[in-house]
């Protein structure tokens, strides 16, 4: 939250997309910015409850089974105590349904497969959970392009294009700010 509003450094590792998420939420001309900040785990908790419907429908699930995840979601006492409260967790089911989307996609269309590869970098900023499922996603996505060198450099400048939210870390701990996890 603090790191968030200051734009700073929060504790290891760091967590640079989750701050810079957030700090634009800062920005809105109301309630105070703990409020403001907080609101982004709801925000992103309901995009990954209707990502989860949107993936069933994708894949051929009826309205009735669609429904099923988000409110198993939404069951959960731990999804309702990070959806509302300041912590990287909301944001999780968000991310992986879009990596399992983008996934899906990506073995018939190459600019899906670029998705991936951005959304890959981006988790580097983000949680380690979203790091390992990267992992585990990449050799199933990356599978039907395995002879087309241009898709491989592609998802690879994608992945770095992805990671260049990581420089807000060392740019911010540079700045000073009054909280620095980093020092």
């Amino acid at each position: 939250g603090a790191a968030s509003a200051e734009l700073s450094v929060a504790h290891p590792p760091g967590f640079a997309a989750f701050v810079t998420t957030r700090h634009a939420l800062t920005r809105l001309p109301f309630a105070d910015i703990a409020a403001r900040i907080a609101l982004g785990s709801v925000l992103m908790a309901a995009l990954g409850a209707a990502a989860a419907v949107a993936l069933c429908l994708r894949l051929g699930a009826s309205r009735l089974a669609a429904s099923t995840p988000p409110l198993a979601l939404l069951a959960s006492p731990v999804f309702g105590l990070h959806a509302t409260t300041t912590e990287v967790y909301a944001d999780l089911p968000l991310w992986m349904i879009g990596a399992v989307t983008m996934a899906t996609q990506a073995r018939r269309d190459p600019r899906a497969l670029l998705g991936l590869a951005v959304l890959c970098g981006l988790a580097l900023g983000h949680h380690a959970e979203l790091r390992l499922f990267g992992l585990a996603l990449a050799p199933a996505a990356l599978w039907p392009w395995r002879r087309s060198a241009r898709a491989w450099l592609g998802a690879a400048l994608s992945v770095l294009a992805g990671a260049l939210v990581v420089l807000h870390l060392p740019l911010a701990a540079a700045r000073g700010p009054l909280r620095n996890w980093a020092d």
